[in-house]
């Protein structure tokens, strides 16, 4: 297992969906993003102002954050202080998507639900093996998703037998 990722990260192997609403400043973006994916309010806004505290991101923070946006971008986030707002937190890629500030439990649920439709195995698979190749050379994640999905076949032979008749029935309707 990388160094770089957190232990949390690699055991809990569910998806996790991060609902950003409000200010979500130190801790709270910290929380945020530990997840998988991220979506926003349009109202929100996000930073780590603990340098106006004279103290630095503790949660995560400096590490996470420039690996999700880029080390110059998260520098200016984490030196400033200043929060950045939704539209900006999209354009750096920090969340997937962007919502109307009632619709944002909506939409996490109505992402959550389809994810949960998916492949139980799949899905787990898929977030294992890529946060294991996250920080591996190109061609050793490569050689690992070849791993993963030999296993998937394995583990799983039940559930795509299954879902490949499902897909054949549908589609004969």
């Amino acid at each position: 297992t990388s160094k770089w990722i957190t232990p949390n990260s690699i055991k809990l192997n569910k998806p996790t969906i991060a609902a950003i609403n409000g200010y979500a400043l130190g801790g709270g973006l910290e929380l945020a993003l530990g997840c998988d994916i991220r979506i926003m309010a349009a109202s929100a806004k996000v930073g780590l102002p603990e340098v106006k505290l004279g103290a630095l991101p503790g949660g995560g923070g400096t590490q996470w954050l420039p690996r999700l946006i880029g080390y110059g971008d998260a520098m200016m986030m984490m030196l400033s202080g200043e929060p950045i707002d939704a539209t900006e937190a999209l354009r750096l890629r920090l969340v997937q998507k962007v919502v109307a500030d009632d619709d944002l439990l909506i939409e996490a649920l109505k992402l959550a639900n389809a994810i949960a439709e998916n492949g139980k195995t799949a899905v787990r698979l898929t977030k294992e093996v890529a946060l294991l190749g996250l920080n591996a050379p190109l061609a050793d994640a490569l050689w690992l998703e070849e791993i993963y999905f030999a296993r998937n076949r394995v583990d799983a032979a039940d559930e795509i037998k299954e879902r490949l008749e499902a897909f054949q029935n549908a589609k004969k309707k």
